[in-house]
């Protein structure tokens, strides 16, 4: 059901303060004065001392700061509250009649143009639309960017904590496939100085619940930033699980669960929740040696996404089989494909054949025997191999594919142009049969 409210019938002397109105708008056209605030928002802010609503303005761009640009001219400031909730004007603040000079005590008079109960379009809301009952020329002490105006107050039976209050957003608000309901007009419009439209938008408030819209994950030993970080209290259902700084919002994840944090606004008590979870951790471990020979593999679990911090010593594919290429240390690092969680590292050792703490490991693959030249190399890089090459790639030191060549045929001398690319130190992968080997190589210019 849909009730529109009642306009005001006509009063005696309505004709003059109109005629008033209008000589001021054509004085001020006729002196060459145009609106100098150029952008103001509306903002809806609980007052816990007076316990109204306080709708307000905000100078987003410009100044007013002679006669003709602090007068008040047409307006509309329709507001959003829950259904059912009584919506009642208490005190009006801003403009001031008589104020040419600084010296008007008096408020202008807002009054409720329309009211739109519960519509079919958007159900959970009553809107009421208000405008200025302009009885004599009422205008603002001078303006200035970033000034916060406070016009009138309502008092609204909603708690403050629950969001429920708010100014009407245009083209979104009342609308459906479109098309505005059959309500009214309930756009805002704000115009000062002139007949030029300077409501840009809205502000959303402090006051009340902070709305995530999604629940946090993080993984055990990471650490997140929550807002706001001043003004209240951080707490954690569960500490053991999640360790909040109170003061700043820090979140460390400590052991893996589900918990739930909260934030106690000093100011008005509001409590805000969301639920976070730490995931745990993925086990990872050697299937066999952590410490192999030159050319031969080991294996690691789970298989997945596996990286090695250095691949001229040790590669890793996604099966978590692991060939050593040179000797030295490295660390693999899984990541979990379904949490995006890095593991603790793993260690491997590559050591030479004839090195008494060689493992063969689980696969005994001799290493190709493969020739680089030059190296460093300026324009062309040279490959032979003893056995046929399937394909060469070359990869920045933190991985990242430059440049690939796929071989046919059963050719074990190939080449590969360097002339484009930037001088530094890259890595070789030549793939020959089940082998990947791995080489640095340095270009110059």
């Amino acid at each position: 059901m849909m009730k529109s409210g009642e306009s005001i019938p006509q009063k005696r002397g309505i004709f003059i303060k109109h005629m008033l109105f209008t000589f001021a708008f054509i004085g001020s056209m006729l002196n060459g004065v145009s609106a100098q605030v150029t952008s103001v928002q509306y903002l809806i802010e609980y007052n816990d001392i007076s316990s109204l609503y306080d709708c307000k303005i905000v100078i987003e761009s410009g100044s007013a700061i002679t006669y003709p640009q602090r007068i008040q001219f047409n307006t509309q400031y329709t507001v959003l509250v829950p259904a059912e909730a009584d919506c009642i004007l208490s005190e009006f603040h801003n403009p001031l009649e008589d104020n040419q000079f600084y010296t008007g005590t008096q408020p202008l008079v807002w009054k409720e143009q329309a009211h739109v109960l519960s519509p079919d379009v958007q159900p959970e809301n009553d809107f009421y639309a208000f405008i200025p009952d302009f009885n004599l020329i009422a205008s603002y002490d001078n303006l200035y960017t970033g000034d916060t105006v406070t016009l009138f107050s309502l008092q609204i039976n909603v708690d403050p904590c629950e969001n429920g209050v708010r100014p009407f957003q245009n083209n979104i608000d009342l609308y459906n496939d479109g098309w505005i309901t059959g309500a009214g007009d309930y756009s805002n419009g704000f115009t000062l100085g002139g007949i030029a439209q300077i409501y840009s938008g809205n502000l959303e408030s402090s006051y009340g619940v902070i709305n995530y819209l999604d629940p946090i994950e993080l993984c055990i030993g990471s650490t997140s930033s929550i807002f706001p970080v001043s003004n209240g209290i951080w707490q954690s259902d569960h500490p053991e699980i999640i360790q909040v700084d109170e003061q700043t919002g820090t979140l460390t994840a400590l052991s893996d669960g589900i918990t739930h944090i909260t934030f106690t606004d000093h100011q008005t008590g509001c409590i805000s929740e969301f639920e976070a979870t730490v995931f745990s951790e993925v086990e990872t471990q050697f299937q066999d040696e952590n410490t192999i020979c030159i050319g031969h593999f080991t294996t690691v679990s789970p298989p997945g996404t596996w990286i090695s911090n250095d691949p001229t010593i040790a590669t890793i594919d996604i099966q978590g089989n692991v060939q050593g290429h040179a000797e030295g240390n490295t660390l693999l690092i899984y990541t979990d494909s379904q949490t995006g969680c890095i593991s603790s590292p793993l260690q491997i050792q590559v050591v030479p054949q004839n090195d008494p703490n060689c493992v063969v490991g689980t696969t005994e693959i001799e290493p190709t025997q493969i020739k680089i030249y030059p190296n460093p190399a300026e324009h062309t890089i040279y490959i032979d191999s003893e056995k046929s090459i399937e394909s060469i790639s070359i990869y920045t030191l933190d991985f990242h594919l430059m440049k690939y060549k796929q071989i046919t045929g059963n050719e074990k001398n190939t080449l590969l142009s360097v002339e484009n690319m930037f001088p530094g130190a890259y890595l070789l992968k030549i793939q020959t049969g089940e082998i990947v080997n791995y080489k640095r190589i340095f270009i110059t210019k």
